[in-house]
């Protein structure tokens, strides 16, 4: 049975059944089954968030051309019963930089998105399974993309012209790209395949992509050609898989940001031994959840252009050497989950400018901060009970630090040669002092 709509112009015909807000900014359509389509916009601009209902009728889409050429819009939230973006719906909206998409979203239209030239992020919920024609056409600000493992097909021309994409990461199920989905991504560097190389892929689908040297696919899997639309494929990572899950090896992808899969070839990745071991090609990754350890060193030893790491809630260990000589090393964040920090791990990182070791932590390992000249400031957490020998060995520029109140070891020479290290606040009682260390007042 078709669907009956009927056009309800707010503040015309119904101004006594909908809010006040949703009068002043939107043109509806009821459906048949008692919901609501969003078929215009007549609002201010600025932040817009779309109901997940109007006067208790659930917004069940966005119609054709509904926000088509609001110049004035800057970012929209979609409410959570929305299950389709319609035919141009945002088209034209050129100062549109931030949407969010419900979990309920099913289906991206064609040119939904087209022409959206400030857009710069979009995160695309699993559970949508079509992304239409054109759908971010000359998104030239859109810098990554990931297509979630619910789609199948890629249409013609879906991303062309989006000259800032750099980065575009595809699901397990993607078995369809027509040609020319990102012809014109002229930064397009990086574009990984989580799961078997695509049934039907055309042969210009990267035409004009200039810096794309290749692409890149995921242990264990299957059906890789010698050319993928217009690109020779390269193993991204090499590793193997076990009843456990996925352990890691090697890398060789392009480098720059890195976000590592979570699951490859449909197991969980658990270990990425000394994958990234003097990689200089990386600047920041951000290692899953699955990895609970490093139970090999040297993880991301001399990764000497890493800026930043962000290590998965569920690690507990950092492992020995694990980012030694990572001289660009300025940030790092130590989830809470984390009980060990291993021998060295964060060794000669001279721009480690600050790091906070979380409540939870009971062991500081041998030189794990040695030679971090950029340190100026470290607190222990009261939940530690050792401080490894050498542990700041030479922070020269290491003025103050405070040790928690359950330290009752500080190994040997642990604050040696820091130089500039004037107080040492004590909570506890004082534990086994370190020796040669520079004179420091206890409170």
């Amino acid at each position: 049975m078709m669907m009956k709509q009927n056009l309800i112009r707010i503040g015309l015909l119904c101004a006594a059944l909908l809010p006040a807000a949703a009068q002043a900014q939107f043109s509806l359509a009821t459906n048949g089954d008692g919901t609501v389509t969003i078929v215009g916009y007549y609002g201010p601009g600025g932040a817009v968030t779309v109901p997940g209902a109007i006067n208790n009728r659930p917004v069940s889409a966005i119609g054709n051309a509904a926000f088509s050429y609001s110049g004035n819009l800057t970012s929209v939230a979609i409410g959570a019963n929305v299950t389709s973006i319609g035919i141009n719906a945002f088209e034209y909206c050129t100062n549109l930089a931030g949407v969010t998409l419900p979990a309920s979203l099913a289906s991206i239209g064609y040119g939904a998105f087209w022409w959206c030239s400030n857009l710069a992020a979009i995160t695309i919920p699993y559970g949508v399974t079509n992304i239409g024609n054109n759908a971010f056409f000359e998104c030239s600000s859109l810098a990554g993309v990931t297509i979630p493992d619910s789609v199948s097909c890629i249409g013609y021309y879906t991303f062309q012209g989006c000259g800032g994409l750099a980065s575009v990461t595809l699901g397990t199920n993607v078995a369809n790209i027509e040609d020319e989905a990102f012809y014109g991504c002229t930064n397009l560097a990086g574009v990984f395949f989580l799961g078997d190389c695509p049934t039907n892929i055309g042969s210009q689908v990267f035409y004009r992509d200039t810096k794309l040297t290749a692409v890149y696919y995921s242990p264990g899997t299957t059906g890789w050609v010698a050319n993928v639309g217009g690109c020779p494929p390269v193993q991204c990572y090499s590793g193997s898989a076990n009843n456990k899950g996925m352990n890691l090896t090697g890398y060789s992808g392009p480098g720059g940001a890195v976000t590592i899969p979570s699951v490859m070839a449909g197991k969980t990745v658990i270990d990425i031994a000394d994958t990234f071991e003097k990689c200089l090609t990386v600047t920041s990754v951000t290692i899953p959840y699955g990895v609970t350890n490093f139970p090999t060193s040297y993880a991301f030893f001399k990764c000497s252009n890493l800026t930043s790491v962000t290590l998965g809630t569920n690690v507990t260990a950092t492992g020995s050497a694990e980012f030694e000589n990572c001289a660009s090393l300025t940030n790092i964040t130590i989830p809470a989950s984390v009980t060990q920090i291993g021998q060295a791990s964060f060794a000669s990182c001279p721009n480690l400018v600050g790091v906070i070791i979380p409540y939870g932590v009971t062991n500081v390992g041998d030189f794990a901060f040695g030679n971090c000249g950029g340190l100026t400031s470290v607190t222990i957490p009261d939940s530690a009970t050792n401080i490894g020998a050498d542990a700041f060995y030479y922070c020269a520029n290491l003025t103050n630090i405070i040790i928690g109140s359950s330290v009752t070891n500080i190994g040997d020479a642990a604050f040696y040669h820091c130089a500039n290290l004037t107080t040492v606040y004590i909570l506890g009682s004082p534990p086994a002092m370190v020796r040669r260390c520079s004179p420091v007042t206890a409170m």
